[in-house]
């Protein structure tokens, strides 16, 4: 154990943390592009947003990402656009369930990442996480209740 908690980096975490400097050497100007685009960009743009915050939350272990969402409101409006996407969820359920974006696969993911950092539930709880998910009635439609 103490061999591997003394050993080199590996070349993968050198890498995320060179591409977290660059991404931190475009200070908030590219936050704030990333995280429209995340929250109300045409949905391929929003997608891939997401899954770009999805990764730079995974291995900003300072947060400063995190703190931006969150200070300039961008975590709120993803976590309030849940209750909005319930009805596309719900009829997921349905027989013949028509095309969800898959945007809201990818902000699910996000989310439930920043939950994994102590800071980021705090944050999640501030925004009213649970409150939207609670109001959300696909949790209701469990298939094996219907089925």
């Amino acid at each position: 154990m103490w061999e591997h908690l003394t050993a080199p980096e590996d070349a993968f975490t050198k890498q995320q943390q060179e591409n977290l400097a660059i991404t931190e050497s475009y200070s908030t100007a590219l936050m704030e592009v990333v995280c429209r685009d995340a929250c109300d960009g045409h949905e391929i743009g929003q997608m891939l947003a997401l899954a770009v915050l999805d990764r730079i939350v995974c291995i900003d272990k300072k947060c400063h990402w995190l703190l931006y969402m969150s200070n300039s409101g961008y975590l709120r409006v993803l976590v309030e656009s849940l209750r909005q996407e319930d009805l596309a969820l719900q009829s997921l359920l349905s027989p013949q369930p028509p095309l969800l974006k898959h945007s809201t696969f990818t902000k699910m993911a996000l989310l439930t990442r920043v939950a994994k950092n102590p800071q980021g539930a705090a944050e999640l709880l501030r925004c009213g996480l649970v409150v939207q998910l609670v109001q959300c009635k696909v949790y209701d439609m469990h298939p094996g209740v219907f089925g």
